[in-house]
């Protein structure tokens, strides 16, 4: 009964999921896309979860939206996921956003924040 099958116990806390990473191995990340910059700033407002359970504590966004901006862009998405950088463009710089639908509904809200952070 010590195999692996028996003997292994899934992962209860962001810790014990992330002890092998270095413990800022997504800022390391971030660095290596070339998203540390003065256009680009890491977010911090979800580093509790609390926002979107399914992102990362840390977020990439443009510098100039606000962490009450992202907010309500979280409002406005289906399950909050707002448009998160994931990816850039090593020689021009494009970057891939990856979000869920807009909640527009059948009267075609539109939401500021939600357009300023892709564009």
């Amino acid at each position: 009964e010590t195999s692996f099958v028996f003997a292994h116990r899934r992962a209860s806390t962001d810790e014990e999921l992330n002890a092998w990473l270095p413990h800022d191995w997504l800022r390391q990340e971030y660095e290596r896309l070339g998203l540390v910059s003065p256009n680009w700033r890491i977010s911090t407002a979800n580093a509790d979860h609390a926002l979107i359970p399914s992102y990362p504590a840390a977020l990439v966004v443009p510098s100039c939206i606000t962490d009450a901006e992202i907010a309500v862009a979280v409002g406005f998405r289906r399950n909050g996921r707002f448009p998160a950088v994931c990816w850039r463009h090593p020689t021009h710089g494009a970057v891939l956003y990856r979000s869920s639908q807009p909640l527009v509904g059948v009267a075609g809200r539109t939401c500021d924040e939600d357009e300023r952070i892709v564009r």
